[in-house]
């Protein structure tokens, strides 16, 4: 098969459009998911909310991929996936900082908490 130079741009550009999709989106797989623990944290301290936050943050990124050297239109769908991820677990995160000082004050001490946050990767 011979290919004409002027073609290969485009044959570069199709391939880079196609690597915006997420793979799970295209093969109609369920999205990447992580569960994050936080029984051993203490939510009512400022450092356990940090703590938290870092490994949500950690979950996030392994969830949605490394940008890496990928095309920019890549880059950006990764960028996406991260910020809509995280806005997605915002508020089961603060469920589980009111929780933690209910349990603290001895309200709600009757209910199971799971000390785990889903982390479930964002897909457009």
């Amino acid at each position: 098969m011979t290919t004409n130079k002027s073609t290969l741009p485009a044959i570069a550009f199709a391939l880079a459009a196609l690597a915006t999709v997420p793979s799970h989106a295209v093969a109609g797989e369920a999205a990447p998911t992580e569960q994050v623990s936080y029984a051993d944290l203490d939510l009512t301290s400022e450092a356990g909310v940090t703590a938290l936050d870092r490994r949500l943050d950690r979950a996030v990124k392994r969830v949605c991929g490394n940008p890496g050297r990928f095309p920019l239109p890549m880059q950006q769908r990764i960028a996406d996936c991260r910020e809509e991820t995280w806005n997605n677990i915002q508020a089961q995160r603060q469920v589980a900082i009111g929780r933690a000082m209910e349990r603290q004050e001895g309200v709600g001490l009757a209910q199971r908490s799971t000390y785990e946050l889903p982390v479930v990767a964002s897909a457009r």
